[in-house]
């Protein structure tokens, strides 16, 4: 009787253990996020700032609208597409490129709202509507006053939206799984890292935030200049978390909301033994399927045994794969994954190391290193050698250990 109570006190104790390294690591994970957004958030301030100097400078009357301008401008900024010069009833008085498509311009960039505010407002502003023709564009507004302060023509600088943002995704979190999105008071996306969506209601996006009760969200960043919200949806052999952090800036007397979104997978089966995922890697690094694919660059098939390995150790962070360079091109699932990064990058020392390493002396290693995304990850790295030569390293990820800021104490 005394040795059942103690094997069930022992089971006890032992699932409060992992259940706190499981939200100790999911706790990393969101200040992780949370510190990228805030990063991401003062880079697009930092782009909008910079670019709002050199308008402002450029252009400063209405007869500064010209090709010479436009010229200079586009040398600088690539984002810059088209820079249009228009009385405050939205007729086109000058527009470069002079072969840019001009259907919708008119009535999407000027309306009463936006008039009544350049009226009273000398400063350069961005247009509350997203632009589509060939492309989606945000605009900026300037104002040209008479000599009696009164409104006489607006110049309008359209930035294509991806463009603009693109890089900088690039320099904050690649190649951190999140997807970036912008939206104004007007609830407008004015960027997102899926582009079909640029442009649309924030609140009514659902085929972008299936799980999110978009509106009440909203209400919560409205009421938040930052925060964090999470959801989470169950599927047979999984549940799967959406995590969206943000954080407001003000930039040219407009207040955004720059937002962070991340899917994070996890398998709902039971937890399999250290010995047999070292197995199971160790099995599928010599087999003909995953060489072949590699030395012949298909991808697909590549996922596709990244994925086998994945359902047959359940509750392992992920699977990955890195080429002969050190490049990972490829993992599963993709929401846990760090596709594009780069061991040169230098953005983990412990795993590029480890990598580098492995590269050379072509043995296996056992680490535990922080991921990009946050947290401590356990990492078996197992060579791909054929004829001596290794043509790549399979990877395995597992959640847990000591948080980072304990790490850092100790």
């Amino acid at each position: 009787m005394i040795n059942k109570f103690l094997k069930l006190l022992a089971i006890f104790f032992l699932s409060i253990i992992i259940f706190s390294c499981s939200s100790r690591f999911e706790k990393d994970q969101r200040i992780a996020q949370e510190e990228y957004t805030q990063r991401t958030a003062y880079l697009v301030k930092e782009q909008f700032d910079s670019l709002s100097i050199i308008l402002l400078n450029s252009l400063k009357k209405q007869n500064d609208v010209n090709k010479k301008t436009f010229e200079h401008l586009t040398l600088k900024y690539n984002e810059i597409s088209a820079l249009i010069l228009q009385n405050p009833d939205g007729k086109i008085i000058k527009i470069f490129p002079k072969d840019f498509s001009v259907s919708e311009i008119k009535s999407l960039i000027i309306n009463n709202q936006i008039i009544n505010t350049l009226v009273k407002n000398k400063n350069i502003k961005i247009s509350p509507n997203i632009l589509e023709n060939d492309g989606k564009y945000l605009c900026l507004l300037i104002p040209i006053h008479d000599k009696n302060q009164n409104l006489e023509n607006i110049i309008s600088i359209l930035l294509n939206s991806k463009t603009f943002f693109k890089p900088i995704e690039k320099k904050s979190f690649f190649p951190c799984p999140y997807s970036l999105g912008i939206i104004n008071e007007n609830k407008t996306i004015l960027y997102n890292s899926n582009y079909d969506i640029i442009g649309l209601d924030f609140t009514f996006g659902d085929k972008a935030y299936p799980i999110i009760p978009l509106k009440e969200l909203f209400k919560k960043m409205m009421e938040n200049d930052s925060d964090y919200y999470i959801t989470s949806s169950l599927n047979k052999d999984y549940k799967t978390e959406k995590l969206f952090t943000w954080f407001s800036i003000s930039i040219l007397d407009s207040k955004l909301w720059v937002s962070l979104t991340r899917d994070i997978r996890k398998s709902s089966k039971k937890k399999s033994t250290d010995a047999y995922l070292l197995s199971t890697l160790r099995s599928y690094a010599v087999k003909d399927t995953l060489i072949d694919a590699i030395l012949d660059n298909e991808l697909k098939t590549i996922k596709g045994i990244l994925t086998d390995i994945y359902q047959l150790n359940p509750e392992i962070y992920a699977v990955q794969f890195a080429d002969r360079k050190g490049i990972v091109v490829s993992g599963w699932p993709p929401e846990n994954s760090s596709i594009g990064y780069f061991y040169k990058m230098k953005k983990s020392e412990n795993f590029d190391n480890a990598l580098k390493t492995i590269l050379i002396d072509k043995e296996e290693k056992i680490i535990t290193s922080p991921l990009l995304e946050g947290g401590l990850g356990k990492f078996i790295l197992i060579p791909i050698i054929i004829d001596d030569e290794i043509i790549g390293v399979l990877y395995s990820i597992e959640s847990g250990g000591r948080s980072i800021a304990e790490n850092k104490k100790s």
